[in-house]
């Protein structure tokens, strides 16, 4: 009924008796729920699904199944409580105070709810990255960027989190915002567009050395220093193995040269133990 609250529908057979059935139940704001006398078409191996499919700004409904006479049916009702007197959702405020810091390779944006806008219903937030002012090619959301207005009715892309972190990013500038969303799909617009510059100088490790194992990293080449024999593995971000060898006791040098600028992670493996190491090459 487009209050902020979610409501839900109920299709498919009755445990028991086995009785096809299509029940929609209003949300009563105190912890449970009503059944509706709405008249839906009962239906069995059925499928629901909510959507504003006439862009008036409330949920409308998706039916789908067999139907009590065995055919195949699909129906879509239209919401019309707004011609009916009930007050309409309005949409949340768009957070604020949208910061963002740098934690060794990790990106992390932050975000604060609008004062007093929550209103004792959950909050959602849709977080937009992109590469040009206005876009979503990194992080994207399924709402349209410039009045916020939901594309699908999907809740958000970071659930009710006021923060979010990114990894390996390349270097550039960003462009990013937050929008918020309440359990009815009604959305606020984006905030006010913030920016970020990600840069990054040589090689980053980021985990502890191996008791028996030091390490050097450089621009070009990490060389080990080990007390005990193995092996090393470079891999990518994705999975990918790059290039593997054995080491011996003393100094190894693993050579960077001809590897393509990216962040990889360095594993070092002995009889009984392993060692990660995550870097990025310039």
């Amino acid at each position: 009924n487009n209050d902020g609250y979610p409501d839900f529908a109920a299709t498919g057979k009755a445990p028991g008796c086995g009785a096809m059935m299509s029940i929609l139940f209003y949300n009563n704001q105190m912890g449970s729920f009503w059944p509706s006398s709405q008249n839906l078409v009962d239906l069995s191996y059925s499928y629901s699904a909510w959507a504003d499919f006439d862009n008036d700004g409330d949920s409308d409904l998706l039916l789908m199944g067999i139907s009590t006479s065995g055919n195949p049916v699909t129906v879509l009702y239209s919401n019309t409580l707004k011609s009916n007197g009930f007050f309409p959702n309005l949409p949340p405020n768009p957070p604020i105070n949208l910061s963002s810091e740098m934690n060794e390779n990790e990106l992390i944006l932050k975000w604060q709810p609008f004062p007093n806008s929550i209103d004792g219903k959950n909050v959602f937030y849709n977080v937009r990255v992109g590469l040009n002012p206005g876009s979503s090619e990194i992080m994207s959301t399924a709402s349209n960027v410039l009045n916020g207005q939901m594309l699908l009715p999907n809740f958000s892309n970071v659930t009710q989190d006021t923060f979010w972190i990114l990894k390996g990013l390349r270097e550039a500038d960003y462009f990013w915002s937050v929008q918020a969303i309440d359990p009815s799909f009604s959305a606020s617009e984006f905030a006010s567009e913030e920016t970020f510059t990600i840069t990054y100088t040589g090689i980053s490790p980021i985990e502890e050395k191996g008791e028996f194992i030091d390490y050097t990293v450089y621009s070009d080449r990490i060389e080990l220093n080990a007390q005990i024999l193995g092996k090393w593995s470079i891999y990518s971000v994705s999975g990918a193995k790059v290039m593997n060898a054995n080491f011996g006791l003393g100094k190894s040098i693993i050579s960077l040269l001809g590897m393509s600028p990216g962040i990889y992670v360095l594993r070092i493996e002995t009889e009984d133990n392993y060692y990660t190491l995550k870097f990025l090459k310039n």
